[in-house]
């Protein structure tokens, strides 16, 4: 839902989804071409009750819980993003 609300306003939204299979691990990749994170926020956006959107929108748990049961199956999350331009969230699980 992050990524839909991200292209809110883009002539041409984009939401990819892919998977693959790297180095013997199980790679998730989601992108859009919405609005990106700032690199002031970007450190923040795995922290608990984090959010950007207006109070009462968001209660800024939804990548803070992902990032948890990420980890708890021995997984990485991490995220590229430009301001203007879109984000990329890659999540590794290795192969079991």
């Amino acid at each position: 839902s992050n990524a839909i609300h991200a292209i809110e306003g883009v002539e041409r939204a984009e939401i990819i989804i892919s998977t693959s299979y790297q180095n013997q691990n199980i790679v998730l990749e989601i992108s859009d071409n919405g609005s990106g994170i700032s690199e002031e926020k970007i450190d923040s956006i795995f922290q608990p009750f984090f959010t950007t959107k207006k109070i009462g929108e968001g209660m800024g748990l939804g990548l803070s819980i992902a990032h948890g049961i990420i980890v708890r199956h021995k997984g990485s999350i991490s995220v590229e993003s430009e301001v203007g331009k879109g984000t990329n969230f890659r999540v590794t699980f290795p192969q079991s």
